[in-house]
């Protein structure tokens, strides 16, 4: 009889883990985070605002998933400069103006770039968007696409 207690806990502990697990590659956002829908396909957000989070981006993470990014809320409209101090992997930057279309684009952005090269948009940008390398071209993104973003309160 003990050894079936035994097994019946153990079955019952893995049908939790399993359900528990199950939901953990989950591609839907969770609901009330922000995200980003451009060329059809939805990013879970980061967002920097503050002085600090706006100089540290993604400075000192590990990776970046293919269905995240991070938006910058710029103080003002201008052109907003993007260095790669502190990055271990490559990213792809869109600049995005006050209507939330983009204005320019830039494929894999290097780690070894910094400090020789800061990267600047061709138009005065309100948003910068830092991205997967790659998700520009997967994704046909180009100048002139609107980008929608919810929960960021914008």
């Amino acid at each position: 009889m003990g050894s079936f207690v035994r097994w019946a806990l153990s079955l019952v502990a893995a049908v939790m883990l399993v359900t528990a697990v199950s939901g953990c590659g989950q591609e839907k956002p969770v609901p009330g985070e922000p995200t980003m829908v451009v060329a059809g396909a939805t990013f879970d957000l980061r967002v920097a605002r503050t002085a600090s989070e706006l100089e540290r981006g993604l400075s000192g993470t590990a990776s970046l998933a293919p269905d995240e990014a991070m938006l910058f809320v710029l103080p003002a409209r201008g052109s907003a400069g993007v260095w790669m101090k502190d990055m271990a992997y490559p990213i792809d930057i869109m600049w995005l103006d006050d209507r939330m279309s983009v204005v320019d684009v830039l494929r894999s952005a290097q780690p070894s770039s910094y400090p020789k090269t800061i990267y600047t948009p061709s138009s005065p940008s309100t948003f910068v968007v830092e991205m997967a390398d790659g998700t520009v071209a997967r994704h046909g993104i180009t100048p002139g696409m609107r980008v929608q973003v919810e929960g960021a309160g914008l």
